[in-house]
C-alpha cells in the first residue's frame, strides 16, 4: 500500500525537474554579459556555463524517463492494476477471463480507481 507515496514522490519528481530546468535555462537565457550575435553567444555559454549546460543536458534526459514511469503509475492506478500483476499477467489465472484474455476483476472504472485512490491513498479490492 505504497502507491501513494510512490505516486506523489513522481509528481513532485517531474514538477522539480521541470522547475530547476527552467530556472537553469532562464538563468543562461538571461545572463546580461553574454554577447549578442549567436555565434559569439554559443562560445560564452560553453564556456562559462559549462555546469548549467551540463545539468540541462542530463535534466532533459532524466525527464522523459521520470515522465514516462507517472505516466504508466498513472494509467496503472486508472486501471487499478499493479505493476506485479502487469509484469505477471499470463502467470494470475484471476487476471485472465474467457479465452485466456487479459481481465481485471478489480476493475470498477476510471472514476471509482481514480476517487479511490486519491481518497483512501489505495484501492479497495473487494
Amino acid at each position: 500500500k505504497n502507491k501513494w507515496d510512490f505516486f506523489a514522490f513522481l509528481i513532485l519528481e517531474v514538477s522539480a525537474m521541470l522547475v530547476t530546468g527552467g530556472v537553469c535555462l532562464t538563468r543562461v537565457l538571461t545572463d546580461p554579459l553574454a554577447p549578442s550575435s549567436f555565434g559569439t553567444w554559443v562560445n560564452y555559454v560553453g564556456k562559462n556555463h559549462i555546469g548549467a549546460i551540463s545539468f540541462l543536458i542530463a535534466d532533459f534526459f532524466l525527464f522523459f524517463g521520470v515522465f514516462a514511469l507517472t505516466v504508466v503509475q498513472a494509467s496503472q492506478i486508472s486501471r487499478n492494476i499493479t505493476t506485479n500483476e502487469m509484469a505477471n499477467i499470463m502467470r494470475y489465472s484471476y487476471l485472465r477471463g474467457p479465452g485466456g484474455r487479459f481481465r481485471n476483476p478489480y476493475d470498477h472504472g476510471i472514476k471509482k480507481n481514480c476517487s479511490d485512490f486519491l481518497i483512501n491513498g489505495y484501492n479497495e479490492d473487494v
